[in-house]
């Protein structure tokens, strides 16, 4: 992730297969500032990231968050 070049207003596509972990960290480096997008394979994606609902971010670091349902 050091060499990932994630700073505050990127715009990240993650494809995570390891319970939202990866997710989590990118949404904590953007900071609030910045778009987050999920690619999930599935119907949802909150019972998958299960790292990511347990950090309890504000308000502000979620709304940079959202997801798309793919179907591989």
């Amino acid at each position: 992730m050091e060499m990932s070049g994630i700073i505050p207003g990127s715009k990240v596509i993650i494809f995570d297969q390891c319970s939202g972990l990866i997710t989590a960290h990118v949404v904590e480096r953007l900071g609030g500032n910045g778009v987050c997008v999920l690619l999930h394979n599935g119907t949802s994606s909150f019972g998958t990231i299960s790292c990511f609902t347990q950090c309890q971010f504000p308000k502000k670091v979620i709304y940079s968050y959202s997801y798309l349902i793919c179907f591989i």
